[in-house]
């Protein structure tokens, strides 16, 4: 038993220092306040029956009165579809109330070469 926890240990250390980094690529959102409000748009290529990732084919925008209170699910202003779907957020500080819903306009325009 001795020897067994010194090998372990030893085969854990340079397994872990083979690694170029352990965390490399892993990219967690963790955040404990939860989103009330989530408005997902599902996007489809009809053209290519929906199977396509259309994210580098069209630009999306959004105006309104309120269009200054959307984000994107990162809490981002930059809003672009990920795997074919757009989340959209709001603050806390802005979610929608009774008798005064957000009032915005998503705009999605073909990138050029795109149609």
């Amino acid at each position: 038993m001795r020897t067994i926890l010194p090998i372990f240990s030893l085969s854990l250390l340079i397994l872990m220092s083979g690694c170029e980094s352990p965390t490399k690529d892993i990219d967690l959102h963790i955040d404990p306040a939860f989103y009330k409000y989530v408005a997902e748009l599902d996007l489809q290529d009809l053209s290519s029956n929906g199977s396509d990732d259309i994210a580098d084919k069209i630009k999306v925008s959004i105006s309104g009165p309120d269009a200054a209170s959307i984000y994107n699910i990162n809490g981002k202003k930059e809003i672009s579809p990920s795997f074919n779907s757009l989340q959209l957020i709001t603050t806390r500080a802005n979610e929608p109330k009774a008798g005064k819903p957000l009032q915005f306009t998503v705009h999605i325009e073909s990138r050029s070469g795109y149609a």
